[in-house]
């Protein structure tokens, strides 16, 4: 779980490298209406654990492409839930109130690190990404395959897709065990992206 993380904040973070006006954006709160329910999933996906509302500080301590790092960014609303299959695959479901611009701001800058930073690190861990096909969602959507190797351990493979929809930004990411599993992030992040529109404020 925690390089799956790594991974989803390698996205996150390129969000503290602008400067977005937060002063009208969905509360933590009003992002839950955005969360999928174990109706939404495809089997044998089940919720791993409730989402929790928080404010996260996006900056200096999340792997960036490139280094260096930045000083924490704005503090930002936001809500994740984790889904788990009996193959033991998981995926992950970020919302953030990071306003419109920002939102397609990320997505920008997101589908440009494969080109950017083919191969970076962070600490002693690696990172090595790729362009991932993904459909068109939201305002704005892209999607990239990355290698996660951390030390001596075997990398692990995370698919990250990340979707801007009107006020937030949305961040799927899938650590894939089966072939089948691409599919399935695919119908995942679809009924992900159908409930952002939920999202009011």
């Amino acid at each position: 779980m925690k390089r799956i993380l790594a991974a989803a904040a390698v996205v996150a973070a390129i969000l503290g490298q602008g400067s977005p006006a937060l002063a009208d954006v969905p509360t933590a709160g009003q992002l839950e209406k955005g969360l999928l329910t174990q109706s939404d999933l495809p089997k044998p996906y089940e919720i791993a654990f409730p989402a929790v509302p928080v404010e996260t500080s996006l900056g200096e301590s999340t792997p960036r492409c490139p280094e260096p790092a930045v000083p924490d960014g704005p503090t930002v609303n936001t809500t994740n839930e984790f889904f788990l299959d009996t193959d033991g695959s998981m995926i992950t479901m970020t919302i953030i109130a990071t306003g419109a611009g920002a939102a397609r701001d990320a997505v920008k800058d997101a589908a440009a690190i494969p080109g950017r930073c083919p191969v970076f690190e962070k600490g002693n861990t690696s990172f090595t990404t790729k362009a991932f096909p993904l459909a068109e969602f939201g305002d704005a959507s892209t999607a990239f395959d990355m290698s996660v190797k951390e030390g001596k351990d075997s990398p692990v493979r995370v698919v990250v897709a990340v979707v801007a929809a009107g006020d937030v930004c949305a961040l799927f990411a899938l650590t894939p065990n089966e072939e089948n599993d691409e599919a399935e992030f695919r119908t995942i992040v679809t009924a992900g992206v159908k409930k952002l529109a939920l999202i009011k404020h």
